[in-house]
This record gives structure tokens, sequence and C-alpha cells, in this order.
């Protein structure tokens, strides 16, 4: 009997111990979705967003001082006038200076978070949601990818411009002219796509496509799903934030 009661005791320990574990970690969950709130407005806008309207308010404030300047030369408003608006215009400098930069550090902080896991997908999604782009934002292994056309979505399939990508992954791209072919080396990888085709190349073999290889804007976009996954990459998508995360596997 007294066995029975120890390994009760032992059972219910163990029982208090879990309870305890997952309380600590619904609460590590819920101070990173604090952060994540802390770092937008009100509204919800993004840092970028903000920074925006901020820069947008400066503008004013240094319209309104070169107004002030001409008034002042002219002679049109009173010296302690002028003196008095001048006051109140740098101490709005100073506050908007000083709240672009708390936000410039908080974007710069979840950049960090994602560098630091690449592969946390959770992460992506908030530095999306600061970084308050529109359209499609891609990232490949934590680094955001920038391109000379934007990422288009045909027949619900994302087609990006496909030397950046293939770049990042450490692949060699080569453009076929004549034949209209992009063909992408990497290690013992050759894949060829031909533009409006809609049948790949991996290493010599077939495969379908959901949608061909285009030409978009004077720049060759491809499906990046299939290339990453050609080259041995893995391709996560958040319909919330539109955004893109190709990771190594």
């Amino acid at each position: 009997a007294e066995d029975d009661e120890a390994v009760e005791d032992d059972e219910a320990a163990e029982d208090d111990e879990a309870a305890e574990d997952d309380e600590a970690t619904e609460d590590d969950e819920a101070a990173e979705d604090d952060e994540v709130a802390e770092d937008e407005d009100e509204d919800g806008t993004s840092v970028n967003g903000y920074r925006g309207k901020l820069n947008a308010h400066l503008n004013q404030l240094n319209a309104i001082i070169n107004e002030l300047n001409t008034l002042s030369a002219e002679g049109e408003v009173a010296a302690a006038d002028v003196a008095a608006l001048y006051t109140e215009i740098q101490m709005l400098q100073d506050t908007i200076s000083a709240e672009i930069t708390r936000l410039d550090g908080a974007l710069q902080t979840e950049q960090q978070f994602v560098m630091d896991d690449v592969t946390d997908v959770k992460r992506y999604k908030k530095l999306a949601k600061l970084l308050g782009k529109k359209g499609i934002v891609t990232f490949v292994n934590g680094e955001e990818v920038t391109f000379d056309v934007p990422p288009v979505v045909k027949e619900g399939r994302a087609l990006v411009p496909f030397r950046a990508i293939a770049e990042k992954l450490d692949a060699v791209v080569t453009w076929n002219a004549a034949e209209k072919m992009v063909i992408v080396t990497r290690g013992d990888i050759e894949v060829k796509l031909v533009i409006g085709s809609v049948t790949a190349l991996i290493n010599g073999e077939k495969f379908p496509l959901d949608v061909p290889a285009n030409v978009e804007n004077g720049h060759t976009v491809v499906p990046i799903s299939f290339l990453a996954e050609a080259l041995g990459a893995a391709v996560e998508w958040d319909n919330e934030t539109s955004s893109i995360i190709v990771l190594e596997q």
C-alpha cells in the first residue's frame, strides 16, 4: 500500500511539473506576441509605414521653417514670434527623430531574431508585418530578397525573378537566348526551364509545371516553389503577410 501511495505521489508531481511547463510555454508565446504589438502603432501600422508618415511630417515642418525664414527676412513677422515657432518646431523634430530611431531599432531587433533561427517561420511572419511592404515579400535563409521587378502570382503560383533566388542559394545561372531557356546549376543538380513551357528538366528528367516561366517587364520569372525545391530547399508560404520563405533543408 505504501508503494502504491508513493507511485501516486510521483505521478501527481510529474503532472504538476508538466502543467507548469505548459504554463511557461504559453507565457513565453504571449510575451513574444506582446513584443510585436509594442512595435506597431495603435492602428497596426508597420514600422516602415509609420516611418513614412513621420518623414512626411518632418517635410511639412521644414516647409514651415522655410516660410518663416522668408517672412522673417521680409520683416512681416515679429522676431519673438519667429523664435517661439522655431522652438516648437525643434521640439517636434526631436520627438519625431527619436520615434523613428525607436522604430528602426524594433525592426532591426526582429531581423536579428529571424537570423538567430532562420527556421522559425513564426518570426518571419512578425518581421513581414513590421516591414509593411505591399505585394509579396521573399526571404531566403533569413534574408529579405529584393528584385528588379516584383514577384507576381499566376494561377495561384508565385513567380519571381530567378537570378536573385538562385544566387542566394549559391547556384550558377545561365541564359540560353536561342532556346529561351533558363539553366540553373547547383552542385550536381541542373534545372532547365523554357519560357512558356509547362515542362521543366531536372538532370534531364521531365517534370510538369503548374505555371510556366514567363517574362515580366523584361525580366524572366519562374515558379519559386519548383525552382527552390529542385535545388534542395524548402518553401513556405504565409498567406496573411504574402510572404515566401525559402529555407535550406
